[in-house]
This record gives structure tokens, sequence and C-alpha cells, in this order.
């Protein structure tokens, strides 16, 4: 990448970055995956770990769990969901659409 635009795509307020083709990389904002990461999201109580798992092996996107996990914790602490056990790790809570 031109050294001018890897200065300017490090300025941007976004911090995910995509491989848009080529050697051109697309900044889009941290809530990029959440609308997809919502979509897995029922009203049963489920381990989050499910959650992301069914993302990863049924979404079209690609990203790393520790990424997923973060944002879907981000999501409960704006109170987006109900959640149960402790936000640790994936395989302690468990989450569901709000009633």
């Amino acid at each position: 990448m031109d050294p001018d635009e890897w200065a300017k795509t490090c300025s941007e307020d976004r911090g995910v970055r995509l491989l848009e083709g080529g050697k051109k990389l697309l900044s889009v904002g941290y809530d990029y995956y959440d609308a997809a990461l919502t979509k897995f999201i029922t009203g049963d109580w489920q381990k989050a770990s499910k959650i992301i798992h069914q993302f990863l092996s049924k979404s079209t996107e690609t990203t790393g769990d520790a990424y997923l996990l973060w944002r879907l914790k981000e999501m409960i602490a704006q109170d987006m969901f109900d959640v149960q056990g402790k936000l640790e790790n994936m395989k302690e809570f468990e989450v569901k659409l709000k009633v």
C-alpha cells in the first residue's frame, strides 16, 4: 500500500479493515459485523460460544472469534440483549433477544 494512503487509513476513526481486492483496503466502523452477528441471536437462551460459532460457520463475513466476542459484549453493554452468567469467556454466559 502507498505510504500516503496508509497514513490516511490510519488517521480514520474506523477500526475494521477489509481487503476489497488487490491491494485496496476498505475502512469500516467497529460495528461492521454487529447486524450479521445479531441475526444469530434468538429469543431463547444460547451460549455466546454457540452464537459466535454459528456466525463463523454460516456467515459470508470473515473475522476472528475474539473480535466477535468483544462486539457481543459491547452490544450487551448497550443493553441490546438479555444476558445471564459471567461475561468473561464465551462459554460462561448466555444471550437472548430482549422481550
